[in-house]
């Protein structure tokens, strides 16, 4: 698997594949911004995409769909997230790829029937034979979403779900985790153990939040620096654990003291 080091992580696949939601969780678990072409198209055009369907046709929805790709894929440190349709022109995928690594989600058209069923805003979608469409669509389309560098299969998946978005991620861990090293090696991350990294900037306000609740108190529990995080103790104790590795702070007991050395 390659090292895409700091290029764009870009979710492309049909309709109801999981992006949106796999979207979230990398932005999540990176920190980095999520973008939804279809979103900022919609923004841009101030209409929802049948409408732009409906007005512009899909020759026209495609151009604009090129435009947007293209400016956007010059963002750095995105997830960018695809309509399915994007896939379909080499200069959107050209564009996508110039700063990014392109990841195709994948589910067999049953599934993807079951999880648009609700969904209104599908122009392609609205026939008579919806699953026989989402198949021809499937089959057609098959060839282009074949050019990802990493497919994804989130079958008898939920992606909704924190834990069933790691699984379906799996073949992407260890990319995951290159790319978070890197960012800690350049300074935006600081890594707290194996698994666990804060932003620099996150970092630095725990450091300055330390300092004021140290100036008027001599010591700190583990539920004190929990309630000051406003998180669990889950997340809590292997932070306090790095700030003691960091000689930021020390542990006497069961409570901390500040050194405050870093």
């Amino acid at each position: 698997m390659k090292n895409i080091g700091m290029k764009n992580i870009v979710l492309t696949g049909f309709i109801g594949t999981g992006k949106s939601e796999v979207s979230k969780e990398l932005s999540r678990v990176l920190g980095w911004k999520a973008i939804d072409i279809d979103a900022e198209i919609e923004k841009s055009q101030r209409m929802k995409i049948t409408g732009i369907f409906k007005q512009f046709g899909e020759q026209g929805f495609r151009d604009i769909e090129t435009e947007m790709i293209k400016n956007l894929s010059k963002t750095k440190n995105v997830i960018i997230s695809t309509g399915g349709g994007a896939v379909l022109r080499q200069e959107n995928m050209d564009a996508l790829r110039e700063n990014g690594v392109i990841i195709c989600l994948t589910a067999a058209p049953e599934t993807i029937l079951k999880r648009t069923s609700n969904n209104n805003d599908r122009p392609l979608l609205h026939v008579e034979s919806t699953l026989k469409k989402i198949r021809d669509l499937l089959a057609f389309g098959m060839t282009y979403y074949a050019k990802a560098d990493i497919i994804i299969d989130t079958e008898n998946k939920t992606p909704q779900l924190k834990e069933e978005i790691a699984k379906a991620l799996n073949l992407q861990q260890k990319q995951l985790d290159d790319i978070l090293k890197l960012m800690a090696k350049q300074g935006s991350l600081v890594r707290v153990n194996e698994t666990m990294y804060i932003t620099k900037a996150v970092y630095e306000k725990i450091i300055n939040v330390l300092k004021d609740f140290f100036s008027k108190k001599k010591e700190m529990t583990v539920a004190e620096f929990r309630d000051i995080l406003n998180t669990s103790r889950k997340y809590a104790l292997p932070i306090l654990e790095y700030l003691d590795t960091q000689r930021i702070t020390m542990r006497v007991g069961d409570v901390r003291k500040f050194l405050g050395k870093g």
